[in-house]
């Protein structure tokens, strides 16, 4: 990968990463979560470095397909698409706003004046995995952000890299950029949708931008 960048690397510890890097430890050196950060998602990872990550444990990035269909499912709440593969006729819904339905409540996620017990934190302010479960912590009760593959927290708390480049649907695809979907910490409700996408350099990080890793079935 030559000099592509992985990851941003702080360590005098600044609170925008939740990762510190010891050159000292291991043949490269090691990242560690910051303290009290091991249950949070892992940010300031470039492009590069979550595909990285992926592929040495035999996995990779989701397609941005595949990642909003494990969002919002497939539904036809809001109409669907006919498609043909091999003459034969496939409709596909086009789901729900939102993993769990179409309501918006500071319940279901984090986003920003969500009013979670990590809002108030200096610096970042993720929620740990699978925090929106349907019980409550430090007085604050959520609702599960299930989606209807089972997958949580795939509205706010951080952006997740897909696979692909981002293709712009008036002039096609752009092989300087990627997508991120599923909203953040630092942005409103309306950009949690299954829907939202973005355009962003392969080799940004931002401490708003995470991932998740996906494995194809077996045949």
């Amino acid at each position: 990968m030559g000099d592509t960048l992985f990851a941003a690397i702080y360590p005098d510890g600044d609170e925008n990463s939740n990762i510190s890097f010891n050159p000292d430890q291991g043949i490269n050196g090691t990242f560690t979560p910051r303290a009290g950060e091991a249950n949070h998602p892992v940010i300031e990872v470039t492009w590069a470095g979550a595909r990285r990550f992926a592929h040495f444990y035999d996995r990779r990035l989701p397609s941005e397909a595949e990642w909003e269909k494990a969002a919002k499912g497939t539904t036809a709440v809001h109409g669907d698409s006919l498609f043909q593969i091999d003459e034969v006729d496939i409709v596909v819904g086009f789901g729900t706003l939102y993993p769990w339905g179409n309501d918006v409540s500071n319940a279901h996620f984090n986003f920003i004046n969500s009013g979670d017990p990590d809002e108030t934190r200096v610096g970042v302010g993720t929620t740990p995995v699978g925090f929106y479960n349907g019980s409550s912590s430090s007085g604050f009760s959520t609702i599960s952000n299930e989606s209807p593959f089972g997958a949580f927290d795939m509205a706010g708390n951080v952006s997740e890299w897909c696979e692909e480049d981002f293709v712009d649907y008036h002039s096609g695809s752009n092989e300087h950029l990627k997508v991120i979907k599923g909203g953040s910490w630092r942005r409103g409700a309306n950009e949690a949708t299954g829907f939202w996408r973005q355009m962003i350099e392969p080799d940004q990080t931002d401490n708003a931008i995470g991932f998740r890793t996906v494995k194809s079935l077996s045949p």
